[in-house]
């Protein structure tokens, strides 16, 4: 038996008006299977008693009234039903297409969307992670004595940006560019990398250095690259907390699984303030859903280790 839907009342009205049109055509068909009473015979009739005699009589009276009026009702129940079931399904489908639109929305909101970045948007990327690097070398004309002028690798200055904050950002530039280099000769041939991207889902967006995407999986390696030099122990934490969250905040766009992994490529540094800065970012990693990989590596390491070395220093599997 047909069950009305009770969740929404176009619903029900839909459904009321198809189990409406079965029951008419389902009380027809059985009140066609029951006229065995009319086939009986004047000689079969006389032998019986005078009650069952009655009895059929009146049935037969019955079913031939009811024969006369059943198929304006069957076209009533049908026309009914029919009418209820059009009502209530155009007012369903009105309710249903909000309904639809809504779950567009939420679709959207957890469609993951990667966009490289332009090499002007990797470049102002680039230059923000410096400047919040060696934010003491946020230079004024008076820290740069050579001004505007080319230095001599042939990059131009801007009058706020001192000798050495440049410098950071050229080598932090060929740290991405050499990373990018050894994750492509480390990995796969099914990984893609992307130097520079942008991770973006719903209204929620992140830039981050490096992804590596495996085609097939859509397993994504999320690398954000720091290169610090005097300013390693002045403002590290910040730093660290900085690249931390960026790492957090792209890795929880992602639907796939994903590794986010911080590379810290220090100058100058004690011993002693390495493994501090490892020991503080230990205790602040534990607190993350997805934890990232923090490396700390001195220049000369870095610059000295092989593609299979770096992809050892990653977790298993990875």
């Amino acid at each position: 038996m047909l069950n009305t839907d009770q969740s929404h009342f176009r619903k029900y009205l839909a459904t009321l008006g198809v189990a409406v049109i079965a029951g008419t055509l389902s009380l027809a068909g059985l009140f066609l299977r029951t006229n065995d009473g009319l086939l009986i015979t004047a000689a079969e009739l006389q032998k019986l008693t005078p009650s069952a005699r009655h009895s059929i009589v009146m049935k037969q009276g019955y079913q031939e009234s009811t024969a006369r009026v059943l198929p304006a009702l069957v076209a009533l129940g049908v026309l009914t039903g029919a009418g209820l079931t059009i009502f209530g399904l155009r007012g369903w489908a009105r309710r249903q297409q909000v309904t639809d639109e809504r779950e567009d929305l939420e679709r959207d909101k957890t469609r993951t969307e990667v966009r490289r970045l332009s090499a002007e948007e990797r470049l102002a990327k680039t230059e923000q992670d410096v400047s919040d690097t060696t934010p003491e070398q946020a230079a004024s004309p008076e820290s740069d004595p050579e001004g505007d002028s080319a230095d001599k690798a042939g990059t131009v200055r801007g009058p706020t940006q001192s000798a050495q904050t440049r410098a950071l950002l050229n080598r932090t530039m060929r740290a991405e560019l050499d990373l990018a280099g050894k994750l492509r000769d480390a990995l796969p041939a099914d990984w893609d990398i992307n130097l520079g991207v942008e991770i973006a889902q719903g209204g929620r967006k992140q830039q981050i250095d490096i992804a590596a995407i495996q085609r097939i999986t859509g397993r994504t390696m999320l690398v954000e690259v720091k290169y610090v030099q005097s300013s390693f122990a002045k403002n590290i934490r910040n730093v660290l907390s900085g690249a931390l969250m960026q790492l957090a905040a792209a890795s929880s766009l992602m639907s796939e699984e994903n590794l986010p992994i911080l590379l810290v490529i220090y100058t100058e540094a004690t011993p002693e303030t390495v493994k501090n800065a490892e020991e503080w970012c230990a205790g602040v990693v534990r607190t993350f859903t997805r934890p990232p990989v923090v490396l700390f590596l001195s220049e000369s390491d870095w610059d000295d280790l092989t593609p299979a070395a770096f992809h050892s220093l990653l977790p298993a599997g990875w």
